[in-house]
Protein backbone atom coordinates (compact mmCIF):
# COMPACT_ATOMS: atom_id res chain seq x y z
CA UNK A 1 0.00 0.00 0.00
CA UNK A 2 1.45 3.57 -0.66
CA UNK A 3 -0.29 5.86 0.84
CA UNK A 4 2.02 8.79 -0.21
CA UNK A 5 5.19 9.95 -1.96
CA UNK A 6 6.06 7.98 -5.17
CA UNK A 7 7.09 4.14 -6.45
CA UNK A 8 8.76 4.03 -9.80
CA UNK A 9 8.92 0.59 -10.90
CA UNK A 10 11.74 1.33 -14.45
CA UNK A 11 11.97 -1.47 -16.91
CA UNK A 12 11.22 -4.03 -13.83
CA UNK A 13 8.83 -6.05 -12.24
CA UNK A 14 6.00 -5.60 -9.23
CA UNK A 15 4.44 -8.90 -8.78
CA UNK A 16 1.24 -8.94 -6.70
CA UNK A 17 -0.72 -11.21 -8.86
CA UNK A 18 -1.41 -15.09 -8.44
CA UNK A 19 1.88 -16.30 -9.22
CA UNK A 20 3.05 -16.12 -5.69
CA UNK A 21 4.69 -18.95 -4.37
CA UNK A 22 1.30 -19.39 -2.31
CA UNK A 23 -0.73 -18.88 -5.12
CA UNK A 24 -2.41 -16.07 -3.89
CA UNK A 25 -2.64 -12.70 -5.36
CA UNK A 26 -3.03 -9.48 -3.25
CA UNK A 27 -4.08 -5.88 -3.27
CA UNK A 28 -1.90 -2.66 -4.55
CA UNK A 29 -3.72 0.09 -3.05
CA UNK A 30 -2.48 3.80 -4.60
CA UNK A 31 -3.41 7.17 -2.10
CA UNK A 32 -5.97 5.22 -0.27
CA UNK A 33 -6.30 6.37 3.15
CA UNK A 34 -3.20 8.34 3.40
CA UNK A 35 -1.90 12.07 3.88
CA UNK A 36 -1.37 13.61 0.81
CA UNK A 37 -0.82 12.36 -2.62
CA UNK A 38 0.75 9.00 -3.86
CA UNK A 39 1.82 8.31 -7.46
CA UNK A 40 2.62 5.38 -9.36
CA UNK A 41 4.79 5.55 -12.41
CA UNK A 42 5.35 1.95 -14.28
CA UNK A 43 8.04 2.67 -17.38
CA UNK A 44 9.46 1.20 -20.31
CA UNK A 45 13.72 1.08 -18.92
CA UNK A 46 14.89 1.48 -22.14
CA UNK A 47 15.91 -2.51 -23.20
CA UNK A 48 13.20 -3.54 -20.68
CA UNK A 49 9.11 -3.38 -20.48
CA UNK A 50 7.96 -2.86 -17.12
CA UNK A 51 5.17 -5.47 -15.56
CA UNK A 52 3.08 -4.82 -12.67
CA UNK A 53 0.48 -7.94 -12.14
CA UNK A 54 -2.19 -7.91 -8.84
CA UNK A 55 -5.23 -9.54 -7.99
CA UNK A 56 -6.95 -5.74 -7.52
CA UNK A 57 -5.96 -2.88 -7.63
CA UNK A 58 -7.73 0.02 -5.41
CA UNK A 59 -6.51 4.34 -6.65
CA UNK A 60 -7.98 5.82 -4.29
CA UNK A 61 -8.99 9.24 -3.02
CA UNK A 62 -10.96 10.98 0.34
CA UNK A 63 -10.34 13.79 1.80
CA UNK A 64 -7.07 13.74 2.33
CA UNK A 65 -5.03 11.60 0.13
CA UNK A 66 -4.95 11.02 -3.58
CA UNK A 67 -3.44 8.02 -6.21
CA UNK A 68 -2.16 9.06 -9.17
CA UNK A 69 -1.28 6.16 -11.73
CA UNK A 70 1.12 6.36 -14.96
CA UNK A 71 1.66 4.05 -17.45
CA UNK A 72 4.61 4.84 -20.17
CA UNK A 73 6.62 3.25 -22.65
CA UNK A 74 6.26 0.88 -25.32
CA UNK A 75 5.31 -2.57 -23.87
CA UNK A 76 4.51 -1.64 -20.38
CA UNK A 77 1.85 -3.65 -18.41
CA UNK A 78 -0.77 -3.55 -15.37
CA UNK A 79 -2.90 -6.43 -15.20
CA UNK A 80 -5.21 -7.37 -12.56
CA UNK A 81 -5.59 -10.97 -12.68
CA UNK A 82 -8.61 -12.86 -11.88
CA UNK A 83 -7.12 -14.79 -8.25
CA UNK A 84 -9.38 -18.31 -8.16
CA UNK A 85 -8.61 -18.37 -4.57
CA UNK A 86 -9.82 -15.64 -3.43
CA UNK A 87 -12.56 -16.04 -1.00
CA UNK A 88 -14.34 -12.81 -1.07
CA UNK A 89 -14.91 -12.51 -4.83
CA UNK A 90 -12.45 -13.38 -7.74
CA UNK A 91 -11.80 -9.58 -8.04
CA UNK A 92 -9.34 -8.74 -11.16
CA UNK A 93 -10.08 -5.24 -11.28
CA UNK A 94 -9.30 -1.60 -10.82
CA UNK A 95 -11.09 0.41 -8.20
CA UNK A 96 -10.62 3.98 -9.53
CA UNK A 97 -12.00 6.64 -7.26
CA UNK A 98 -12.48 4.72 -4.01
CA UNK A 99 -14.14 7.58 -1.85
CA UNK A 100 -13.78 7.25 1.57
CA UNK A 101 -15.68 10.74 2.39
CA UNK A 102 -17.62 10.70 5.52
CA UNK A 103 -19.77 12.96 3.83
CA UNK A 104 -22.29 13.48 0.98
CA UNK A 105 -23.13 16.15 -1.03
CA UNK A 106 -27.26 15.96 -1.86
CA UNK A 107 -29.18 17.71 -3.82
CA UNK A 108 -29.63 20.20 -2.57
CA UNK A 109 -26.38 21.49 -2.42
CA UNK A 110 -26.30 20.73 1.80
CA UNK A 111 -23.34 18.09 3.09
CA UNK A 112 -24.34 15.38 5.59
CA UNK A 113 -23.00 12.66 7.54
CA UNK A 114 -23.23 9.24 5.88
CA UNK A 115 -25.07 7.00 7.87
CA UNK A 116 -22.64 4.71 9.97
CA UNK A 117 -19.31 7.12 9.60
CA UNK A 118 -17.48 8.64 12.35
Amino acid sequence: MLSGGSLLVNGGVLNAGTGQARGNGGRLAIGLDGNGAAAVTVQNGGATASTVTAAYTVLGSDATSSGTLSLCGNGTSWTDAIDPNDTLATRGYILVGNEAQPFTVGADGRIRRRAGRA
